[in-house]
Parts: C-alpha cells; sequence; structure tokens
C-alpha cells in the first residue's frame, strides 16, 4: 500500500462542523450527521460524505477537507456517522442500512434543510465508497431511498463478489449488497478516482464499473493516479490537491 505523505502538508485539525443532527437513534446509540452548512434563500444542491475503515473503523472528520471545500461553491455537505464493527460489532450490512437511514432521513428534512432534491450527491472512500455507490445502484433493495443524481467515489469498494473485497463478510446480501453487480440505467453520473497501486481495489474493477455505465448510457469518469495506494485521496498526500480540484470542477459541471 502507498502511504505517501506529502512533507509540507500537515492533515488540518482545526475544520469542525457548523453543528450535528442525529438521524436515527439505535440502542441510545445517536447516529449523526455532521453539517457544513452554507447560507442561501435558494434549494441548496448538497453532498453527503461516507467515510472509509473497511465497514469496521474510521469516523466522518476523514471528509471534513472536502466539505469544507465544497462549501465555499455553495454545497451543502453532511458527512454520516454509521455503525461499524469497532464501535457496535455489526455487519456490513448494517453500515449499508444506516447509510440508506441517513440518505432518506434528510430527502425527508429537506424543506427544513433547504436542500435542493435534484442535486443531490452521494460521496465516500474506500468502504465509505460502496455505501455511496449502492445508494446509486440500489436496484436490489425493494426498500431503498431515492437515488442520488450523481456520485463522487473515491478508490470505492464496489465489488463484492468472491474476486472483489470482503465477500466472506458479505456473502449473505450478495449480490444486492455489491454496487457492481446492480449497475443500470438508473446508475447517476459519476466520477472515481483510484490508484494504480491500490492493493484492495483492482484497476481492472474501476474499469469494468466504467464500462457497465457506459453500456447503460450513464456518464462514468474514471481517474488513475500512477504509483498511488489505497486511501490516496486524503488530505496530506500527494494527489489531494489535484483530486479535490477535479472533484469541485466535476461538482460544479453537473449542479
Amino acid at each position: 500500500m502507498n502511504d505517501r505523505v506529502k512533507d509540507d502538508q500537515a492533515l488540518d485539525q482545526t475544520i469542525s462542523p457548523d453543528r450535528m443532527m442525529t438521524y436515527k437513534v439505535v440502542n441510545e446509540r445517536k447516529l449523526q450527521l455532521h453539517c457544513f452548512d452554507v447560507s442561501s434563500q435558494h434549494p441548496k444542491p448538497f453532498v453527503v460524505f461516507y467515510f472509509g475503515g473497511g465497514w469496521m473503523n474510521g469516523n466522518p472528520t476523514q471528509f471534513y477537507p472536502f466539505s469544507k471545500a465544497l462549501n465555499q461553491i455553495g454545497i451543502q455537505c453532511y458527512c454520516a456517522e454509521y455503525r461499524i464493527e469497532s464501535m457496535d460489532q455489526t455487519a456490513p450490512n448494517v453500515c449499508v442500512e444506516d447509510a440508506f437511514s441517513a440518505w432518506q432521513f434528510l430527502i425527508e428534512q429537506h424543506k427544513n434543510e433547504g436542500l435542493d432534491l435534484s442535486k443531490s450527491i452521494s460521496s465516500g472512500g474506500s468502504a465509505g465508497g460502496h455505501l455511496a455507490a449502492l445508494l446509486g445502484c440500489s436496484s436490489g433493495y425493494e426498500n431503498a431511498p431515492s437515488r442520488p443524481n450523481a456520485m463522487i467515489l473515491y478508490n470505492p469498494v464496489y465489488d463484492n463478489s468472491s474476486d472483489g473485497y470482503g465477500y466472506e463478510r458479505v456473502k449473505e446480501w450478495f449480490p444486492k449488497i455489491s454496487p457492481l453487480h446492480n449497475v443500470d440505467a438508473k446508475t447517476p453520473e459519476n466520477i472515481v478516482f483510484l490508484g494504480s497501486e491500490d492493493d484492495l481495489i483492482p484497476v481492472s474493477t474501476a474499469k469494468d464499473f466504467q464500462q457497465q455505465c457506459q453500456q447503460h448510457g450513464v456518464k462514468s469518469e474514471l481517474f488513475i493516479y500512477p504509483n498511488e495506494g489505497h486511501g490516496f485521496f486524503n488530505q496530506g498526500r500527494y494527489s489531494y490537491d489535484d483530486v479535490l480540484e477535479k472533484t469541485i470542477s466535476f461538482v460544479k459541471r453537473i449542479l
């Protein structure tokens, strides 16, 4: 795994959300959205970020820098908490359940939050990328919420087959839990970022996802970063600035 860190760019520990909002309570555990607000008299485009960590670890602070940057171009941002194995002794299907709940909560609260449901984006990295992708590739779920209008995916886990990632942990719910196996004409336009040396997500998987999207008439952009490994997109890594620039360009174009 390539863990190159940019010497002159330390992680910014000063970024914090404007408020916290509970979207769900399970066994007295409050699951919250970390809200990065923008002022607007009009319905606002919005992004929901899901953190990575193999459905086992991680926290919403991973996408604080992206949220702060997107705030600058008028995008309302939410970093979602969800139950994970290390804290809640839960399986990946529970992560999916919580991701859907957070999305559905915002759909239901869109008027109170001033959100534009026609300009919605799901986003995430690694296992969080899996959740964000599944929101847009949810044909296998009868009670899935409305799909986002676009997806921004950072080295996402979207193949959960025996040839992909995490099959032994998700085979009970395969294939409906696997984004790659649920691409259809309703899959949202998307952009994907991946390192060429990612030891968890092969480049071939990313190309397969892109090809399936295109076969269904769905626009899908894929950026492969040479010599970069898993998690290369995070703040403090060499490619962070370029990834952020392309993310902002994508958001501006589609919204």
